[in-house]
């Protein structure tokens, strides 16, 4: 009876370690599933909102490219072609032709922080107010080269020949500075 008994409890104990190695596997392969679960749908989760930016990323993209467009159509065609010194003349030939200017005074162009500034004064013997704002003001609001007006000054003259109201307007016309033939030398035509 020992024997069959002995026997029997090797049986046992073989099934035993059998059903215990098969409870490992099966454990074992159900935890690697859950977390491979997990993992997946943290990857499903994190894909989704990819895709979402990315949308926004190209919408972004497409206002950056309008915005340069924009941009590059303010810039005056021949922008990077020809001296920046050019531009600021035709500008200040711009201010000297308001009405009435009897005298104008500009200071020669000078680079400063990267830009070309010319500094100008002129003066108009009885003005036409709005006219003059509202020339002033189509000035500024031009794109290159800038136009800023630092005074605008009114004041009772008399003289021998001359009584009335005169104004003085004292301003800077400021134009990023390049160099034309380094814009050249790229083939672009722009800086």
């Amino acid at each position: 009876m020992n024997i069959t008994m002995s026997s029997h409890l090797q049986r046992l104990a073989v099934r035993l370690m059998f059903s215990i190695l098969f409870f490992v596997i099966v454990s074992t392969s159900l935890a690697a599933m859950s977390r491979y679960r997990q993992n997946l749908t943290i990857t499903v989760a994190q894909h989704k909102t990819l895709l979402e930016k990315l949308g926004h990323m190209h919408q972004i993209i497409a206002e950056e490219r309008e915005a340069i467009t924009i941009f590059n159509n303010l810039l005056p065609a021949d922008y990077g072609v020809k001296s920046s010194d050019l531009f600021i003349y035709k500008r200040l030939d711009e201010i000297k032709s308001l009405p009435s200017v009897k005298e104008m005074t500009v200071k020669a162009i000078e680079t400063k922080d990267g830009e070309r500034i010319a500094h100008f004064l002129f003066k108009i013997q009885n003005p036409d107010y709005s006219q003059v704002l509202n020339r002033l003001a189509t000035l500024e609001t031009k794109v290159f080269p800038f136009v800023s007006i630092s005074l605008i000054e009114i004041s009772k003259q008399s003289g021998i020949t001359y009584t009335g109201l005169a104004m003085t307007i004292e301003g800077d016309v400021t134009m990023p500075a390049y160099d034309t033939a380094a814009s050249l030398s790229l083939g672009t035509g722009k800086p």
